[in-house]
C-alpha cells in the first residue's frame, strides 16, 4: 500500500536536512546589514539559485531609484531588490514573505557574527533568527514541495524583501505595484513556533519643533527662548493628552497584556540649542504614538495635531510638525480556519500549541492587510534574540517549520 503523501514529504525533509542547514548557513554568511543596505544583490541571487535548482519559477525585481530615493539617500550606491518565487498557481493562494536585511552586527560577539557557525544544534550569526531562519524555511518548503506539486490544491508563492528593519521599503513597493496575488500571507518572522501573531499596533512617528529667536543669554529680552516654550508644551502633552491616550484599552488579546493599552512616548529624539550663552531658537522632540487595532490612525493623528495647535496658541509658541511615518494597525478578522490549522499541525509536530494574539509593535502584516490579504506572523527563531550579540537559531525549529508549512499547504 502506498504511503501517505505526508509521510513521504517528512521522509524527504529528513533526507534534505543537511541541505536546509547549508542554505541557512550560506544566507547568514552574507552580511546584508541595513543600514546601509549592503550585499543585497548577492543575497537575492544566492536565494534565487537555490530555488532555480528545483525548477521553481523566480523573478528578481529591482526597486526603481525614483521610489527608493523616498526612503534612502543613496539608491544608486545601494540598490534594493525583491525576489519573487512561484511554485504553483491556484484559486486559493498562500504567500510567504520574509525580509533579508539585518541590523548591524554591533559589538559583544563571542564568534564571527557572519560565520553561520553551528554549536550544540544552534546556528549562530546576525540574522539567524531575525529572519534568515524564516527565509531558509520558505526556500526549503518550496524546494521540498516542488517534488509533490501535483498533490497541492492551493497556489503557493513567496517574496523576499529588503529594508524591513528601517522603512519597510521592500514590502511597500511589493504591495504598491501589485506584485503579490494571494488570499493569505504568512510572514516567517521569529515566533519560536510557539505563538501566532494575528495583528499589530499601528504607529505615528513625528517630530515637533518649537521655534524661537536666538539672542545672547545676557540679553534674553532680545530673543525668544524656544526651549522654555517647548518644555511647557511637552509638560502639557504629558499631563493632559498622554493620560487620555493611555487610558484606552483594546478588546483584542495581546501576547503581552501590558500591550493592551495605547501608548504615547516623548523624547526618543531631542534637539535644541547650540551654546550655553545663546538663547535657543529651536527645540525639537519626538512623539511615538502606538495605535490600537480598535482605534483609527487618522483620528489618533488628528488628536495630537489639534492638541499641539491649541496648546501652542495658548503658550504663544510657533512650531513645525515633521511627520516621519504613519502606519495602520491590523487584526486578522473573519474566517480563522488557517489559524486553527497551523495550531493543530504545530502541536502534532512540536508538542506545543501556539498562543494566538496581537503583537506589541508595528509589523508588515498591516501592509498586507491593507491590501485585503489575510496576514499572520509565524516562523522559526526566537524574537528575543533579534538584534542582540550572539544571535542564533535552533536548527530543529528550522526543520519543524518546514514540516509545518508543508503539511499546511497539503491540507488547506
Amino acid at each position: 500500500m502506498e504511503k501517505k503523501i505526508e509521510e513521504k514529504i517528512f521522509e524527504k525533509i529528513k533526507e534534505e536536512k543537511e541541505d536546509m542547514i547549508k542554505i541557512l548557513e550560506s544566507l547568514v554568511r552574507i552580511p546584508t546589514q541595513n543600514p546601509p543596505g549592503e550585499n543585497y544583490e548577492e543575497f537575492v541571487m544566492t536565494a534565487k539559485e537555490y530555488l532555480d535548482e528545483k525548477g521553481i519559477k523566480t523573478k528578481v525585481v529591482r526597486i526603481p531609484e525614483s521610489f527608493a530615493k523616498n526612503f534612502i539617500e543613496n539608491p544608486q550606491e545601494y540598490p534594493r531588490f525583491i525576489l519573487l518565487a512561484e511554485l504553483k498557481k491556484g484559486e486559493l493562494t498562500m504567500h510567504f514573505n520574509g525580509h533579508y536585511d539585518v541590523v548591524p552586527a554591533g559589538e559583544g560577539w563571542d564568534i564571527d557574527p557572519f560565520s553561520g557557525k553551528i554549536i550544540d544544534g544552534k546556528l549562530y550569526g546576525r540574522g539567524a533568527s531575525d529572519m534568515k531562519g524564516g527565509i531558509a524555511s520558505i526556500i526549503s518548503t518550496l524546494r521540498i514541495l516542488s517534488e509533490f506539486e501535483d498533490h497541492l490544491d492551493v497556489g503557493v508563492n513567496a517574496s523576499l524583501v529588503p529594508d524591513e528593519e528601517t522603512t519597510s521599503m521592500g514590502t511597500k513597493y511589493l504591495i504598491q505595484e501589485n506584485l503579490v496575488n494571494a488570499d493569505y500571507a504568512i510572514i516567517t518572522e521569529p515566533t519560536s513556533l510557539k505563538s501566532i501573531d494575528i495583528g499589530c499596533k499601528g504607529g505615528i512617528w513625528m517630530q515637533v519643533c518649537v521655534k524661537g529667536k536666538a539672542a545672547h543669554a545676557s540679553r534674553p529680552w532680545l530673543g525668544e527662548n524656544a526651549f522654555e516654550k517647548g518644555v511647557l508644551l511637552v509638560h502639557a502633552i504629558l499631563t493632559e493628552l498622554k493620560p487620555k491616550v493611555t487610558a484606552r484599552t483594546s478588546k483584542y488579546e495581546f501576547h503581552d497584556q501590558n500591550s493592551k493599552r495605547a501608548t504615547m512616548e516623548l523624547g526618543g529624539y531631542v534637539k535644541g540649542g547650540s551654546k550655553t550663552n545663546v538663547i535657543p531658537d529651536e527645540f525639537c522632540f519626538s512623539i511615538d504614538r502606538r495605535v490600537l487595532p480598535d482605534e483609527d490612525v487618522q483620528e489618533a493623528y488628528n488628536e495630537i495635531i489639534e492638541f499641539i495647535k491649541s496648546k501652542s496658541k495658548e503658550l504663544g509658541a510657533s512650531y513645525e510638525v515633521i511627520v516621519e511615518d504613519i502606519e495602520n494597525s491590523y487584526v486578522l478578522k473573519g474566517d480563522r480556519s488557517i489559524i486553527s490549522a497551523i495550531s493543530q499541525i504545530t502541536e502534532s509536530i512540536t508538542g506545543v500549541q501556539p498562543r494566538v494574539g496581537v503583537k506589541t509593535g508595528f509589523t508588515e502584516m498591516a501592509l498586507f492587510g491593507a491590501k485585503g490579504i489575510k496576514a499572520l506572523t509565524f516562523g522559526p527563531g526566537d524574537e528575543n534574540l533579534a538584534h542582540v550579540a550572539n544571535e542564533y537559531i535552533e536548527i530543529q525549529q528550522l526543520i519543524d517549520s518546514v514540516k509545518i508549512f508543508s503539511t499546511l499547504l497539503l491540507r488547506i
